[in-house]
């Protein structure tokens, strides 16, 4: 068996995938080659190279996807509850310069907040749990800016008209002035970060249960 012949079984040969009469004539020809048996080596060392670089992946244990799951659901659940708490105050809401608070106050964040959870059916497609976190965070942003727009829209809804109810309003009393401050609306403004920074948070811990890096 001749150099170029042995090269070629050489893989074969290390992988114990030759036959027992192919392994006895490689043996017999690198018992008089050194070359060959330079190569041998050099074909060893390096698959235990590769072997040693290679990350080994950690498979997913069965009770972190429960979590994960319990996780999404139960902020599917809380989410949900809390929007329909918003319609129903909203409904028996008489009309007037408080009518479509609770719309902005309750139903749009937390409906926002929940849409964006959609998202984390594609957590495979971000490259880290840090482009995952990030993103969450700015899709739910996002989702409840575009339904504040479309509810502003469909209640006729204007900054303009609202300045001009709240003066409307004599807001000069302390009693009203102190309604306006504390009114939905402002409530709203500041629920909606804290979602932002909710989604961030449990989307992050999310990953986590899946194993992303």
């Amino acid at each position: 068996m001749n150099c170029e012949i042995v090269k070629d079984l050489l893989p074969l040969y290390i992988d114990k995938c030759c036959s027992a009469e192919s392994s006895a004539e490689i043996e017999k020809h690198l018992k008089k080659c050194d070359d060959c048996k330079i190569i041998l080596g050099t074909m060893k060392t390096d698959l235990v190279s590769e072997k040693d670089l290679a990350t080994p992946v950690t498979p997913i244990k069965p009770i972190n996807y429960l979590k994960a799951s319990l996780l999404q659901t139960s902020l599917l659940f809380v989410s949900f509850a809390l929007i329909t708490l918003g319609v129903y105050l909203e409904a028996k809401t008489p009309s007037g310069w408080t009518n479509s608070n609770y719309a902005f106050s309750l139903v749009v964040p937390f409906a926002g907040f929940m849409l964006s959870l959609a998202n984390w059916h594609f957590i495979r497609l971000y490259n880290s749990k840090k482009a995952f976190s990030k993103y969450s965070c700015l899709i739910t942003l996002l989702i409840i800016v575009l339904l504040g727009l479309w509810t502003g829209f469909y209640y006729d809804f204007s900054i303009f008209d609202f300045v001009k109810m709240m003066f409307d309003a004599g807001l000069k009393d302390t009693a009203e002035a102190a309604l306006f401050f504390s009114s939905s609306y402002i409530i709203g403004l500041i629920i909606t970060p804290i979602l932002c920074l909710a989604s961030k948070l449990f989307s992050a811990k999310y990953a986590d249960f899946l194993g992303k890096e």
